[in-house]
């Protein structure tokens, strides 16, 4: 009977050991960074499907408007050493994004877009509740609520989450006249007998003179707003 080389033998040992210590999990996933797309692509490396995609901009070349404000060459990536957080590196707009690996969802609390919204900041914050393990609503502290606004706050039963639509903030611009009649002063939402049988149609006739997505950053409180000019 031959004897196997030794030399050849060894490299066996070495492509098994590899293939066994490289070999996926469930539930593992492969992240790209595709700069034409400004996205990052889920990959279950079980099967080499694609999962979905993490849109952090516009694609190619919808990021030459002057009030582009998503990440231009999504590039470079990389873990935390827990590997909660994926860190995006976008060399266009020369900037950082953090995404939550559990959820493969922007991190609002490791954004700095988000500092000074966030509650304890300096600003006037956002109003979270987190769910607990028993199924209770519990209210992350901040300057502006607390526990009995609670009823009122989550009193909703349904939350609308679209990629449809558009968001200006501090580039918001004025409406047209015909359309005033829909605002009010304060925070909430249009009422219903405001309405007119043509708004739906006058609104969207003017939103398509705008790119759909966000066209401006949110606003903080002190600073000035600022307006931009309709696109023809």
């Amino acid at each position: 009977m031959n004897s196997l080389n030794p030399l050849v033998l060894a490299m066996a040992l070495a492509v098994a050991s590899f293939a066994a210590s490289a070999a996926s999990n469930p539930g593992d996933r492969v992240y790209t960074a595709d700069q034409n797309t400004n996205t990052v692509s889920v990959i279950d490396p079980n099967t080499n499907a694609l999962l979905g995609q993490i849109k952090l901009g516009n694609q190619r070349p919808d990021v030459l408007s002057p009030i582009y404000k998503g990440e231009i060459n999504i590039h470079g990536l990389g873990f935390s050493p827990d590997h909660r957080t994926l860190v995006v590196i976008a060399n266009g707009s020369n900037s950082v994004t953090f995404i939550d690996t559990a959820t493969n969802k922007v991190s609002y609390w490791a954004d700095p877009r988000f500092v000074a919204k966030r509650p304890g900041g300096d600003g006037p914050p956002d109003n979270f509740y987190r769910a607990m393990a028993n199924g209770s609503m519990k209210q992350v502290v901040n300057t502006l609520h607390d526990d009995s606004e609670a009823a009122r706050d989550i009193a909703g039963l349904n939350a609308l989450v679209s990629w449809h639509f558009w968001y200006f903030g501090d580039q918001s611009p004025p409406l047209p006249t015909d359309l005033v009649h829909l605002t009010h002063s304060g925070q909430g939402h249009s009422l219903h007998r405001r309405r007119r049988a043509d708004d739906v149609a006058v609104l969207q006739h003017w939103l398509d003179h705008w790119p759909m997505g966000r066209n401006g950053a949110p606003v903080d409180a002190w600073r000035p707003r600022v307006f931009v000019t309709r696109r023809a």
